[in-house]
Order: C-alpha cells, then structure tokens, then sequence
C-alpha cells in the first residue's frame, strides 16, 4: 500500500474481507440479511486478532460509503497499551491535537465508552478525557455513489488515508506495546 508499506490485506472472506451474514435459520419469513454491508479492512502489526490490529477499514452499502482507521474497541491487552501509552501527558496532549485537527477537517472520533476516569487518571490531567475511550479510531461517511467513479473513488480514499495516517500510526505503536495475555 503506497502509504504505510507494511499494511496487511488477504482478499478472502474473514480475512480482509468482512461476511456479509444472511441467517437462513431464523423463525418467520423475515430473511434479510444481518449485515449487508461489504467491509474491507488493511491490518498493520502480528498480534491479535484482526480487529485488534491498527487498521484501514470501509464499508459501504447503499445507504453510505464508511471511511475509518485505528481499532473501534480495544479488548484488555491493548486497552492497557492505550492507556499506559496516554499516561506521557505529552503523548496525551499530542493525540489530543491530533483528534482535534482532524475533526477540524470533518473526521469524526469514535463515542467515548466510559463515564469514570480509570485508576491513574485525574480530572486535573491535561486531555484526560482521553482515557474514557474504549478504542481509538476517526472515521468518515460519504456518499455511497462516490464507488460509481473509480479514480474519483481512489483519489478521495488516499487523500482522506492520508490525513488519517498519524493516528493509524499511533494505533499501531500502542498494538506493538500490547502484551499478549
């Protein structure tokens, strides 16, 4: 991938292509589709599954065309990467601009998870809201008929990766800190 060289993708489904689920055994005539969406997602790092890897992910269905990097939860390995890695108040502080930036340019960040600051964390701490995410991950959703035109399609999902790049990049260093349990 011309942006982080070290981006993984396996195009098989359950790898870097998401299932389309279609449950055929439930009760009624009600057979729509669970998820009808198509997702594709680009990995970065070894451990862990592929949603608790530092990601690249888009969906799109008719109804809208989903843009994101980072990881949408954590599970506890890399939930206490994260929250070791925004202890540094200048890390802390960094990603916190870095949020803000990208919201200025029409990102948005994932919903914060927690109500409480957890152990280590005080309301006195510069950018502690940070420590009430679950995951770490911006997003954007366009319109869905931008995949009709192919260059156009790719010219807006480089640009749109490449202003994401950095927090990609932090995701992917906080992975690198998670300890396997």
């Amino acid at each position: 991938m011309a942006l982080e060289p070290t981006i993984d993708f396996e195009p098989k489904i359950n790898k870097s292509l998401f299932r389309i689920y279609r449950d055929t055994r439930r009760m009624g005539a009600n057979k729509v589709p669970l998820k009808s969406k198509i997702g594709i997602i680009f990995t970065q790092g070894n451990s862990g599954g592929r949603l608790q890897k530092s990601s690249f992910y888009l969906h799109f269905s008719p109804e809208e065309l989903f843009v994101s990097v980072g990881a949408r939860w954590f599970e506890k390995p890399m939930l206490d990467a994260y929250r070791e890695y925004i202890k540094d108040e200048s890390r802390r502080v960094a990603l916190d601009k870095l949020l803000n930036s990208l919201e200025a340019k029409g990102y948005k960040t994932i919903e914060k998870e927690y109500k409480r600051y957890p152990r280590g964390f005080s309301s006195d701490m510069p950018s502690v809201d940070l420590s009430l995410y679950k995951g770490m991950a911006v997003y954007k959703i366009l319109e869905p008929n931008l995949i009709e035109d192919g260059d156009r399609l790719i010219d807006t999902l480089y640009k749109i990766y490449e202003e994401m790049l950095p927090l990609q990049r932090i995701v992917y260093e906080i992975s690198l800190r998670a300890k396997e349990e």
